[in-house]
């Protein structure tokens, strides 16, 4: 997968817009259709998000799922062939009109678009799905929207998943992710309190962006270099 900060002309895509924090079930489902239907008739599939949030601009103390480099690995692994990761500050002013003729058309040539239902863009969120479908045959693509996906008989959100960590339910958050949450980091140099007692540790900060769990213990894996392990 390559790795896009800035924009660069392409045609003939399948582009899917979104934000895909934690890239959820819910984001699995539409990057692999991006992906399917890009891979059937032989078009490069591409995934348009931010560097950041859009809540930064408006708001203080976003917390994240996944910072931009877990969010790149878990995307590359879905087989997608192009990530663009846009600085949302540049295009803030842009009406939605504007936004998808300017920066999706003329850039992208898109011959497809997915969006999930529920997703917005352009200045004061003007845009919508109905707006996508009202301009397919403007500028010559198919829109589709992805349906909610639920678990438990309701909707699988960022937001729903934060929420579960932040009140400890972590088994739960993890089967909406489909996959362990996680932590990413480098090992510091401690004051060696555990290697006197015959336990030593492995500090790793918890990054301040990152939606926060309840302090406590935790089972837990540990991946590096040599392999997997169990830790706590």
């Amino acid at each position: 997968m390559k790795i896009c900060e800035n924009l660069k002309t392409l045609s003939n895509t399948v582009i899917g817009l979104g934000f895909f924090d934690g890239v959820h079930l819910g984001h699995r489902e539409l990057i692999n259709q991006v992906v399917k239907t890009a891979q059937k008739i032989n078009l490069k599939s591409v995934i348009l998000t931010f560097k950041k949030s859009p809540a930064e601009s408006f708001c203080t103390n976003v917390k994240y799922l996944t910072t931009n480099s877990e969010k790149e690995l878990l995307i590359t692994n879905l087989n997608v062939d192009y990530l663009f990761e846009l600085d949302f500050n540049t295009l803030i002013n842009m009406t939605a009109y504007d936004y998808l003729k300017d920066i999706i058309i003329n850039y992208f040539k898109p011959k497809y678009i997915y969006t999930g239902y529920n997703h917005t863009f352009g200045k004061d969120k003007s845009g919508n799905p109905q707006l996508l479908l009202n301009c397919s045959n403007e500028f010559n693509y198919e829109y589709n929207m992805i349906e909610p996906v639920q678990y438990l008989g309701k909707t699988i959100s960022s937001t729903r998943i934060k929420e579960y960590l932040k009140t400890g339910n972590i088994e739960l958050a993890n089967k909406l992710l489909d996959r362990p949450y996680s932590i990413d980091g480098i090992v510091k140099e401690g004051l060696h309190l555990g290697t006197k007692i015959g336990f030593p540790t492995a500090n790793v900060d918890y990054p301040t962006n990152k939606a926060q769990i309840p302090y406590g213990v935790y089972s837990v894996s540990i991946e590096i270099n040599e392999g997997v392990f169990k830790g706590i």
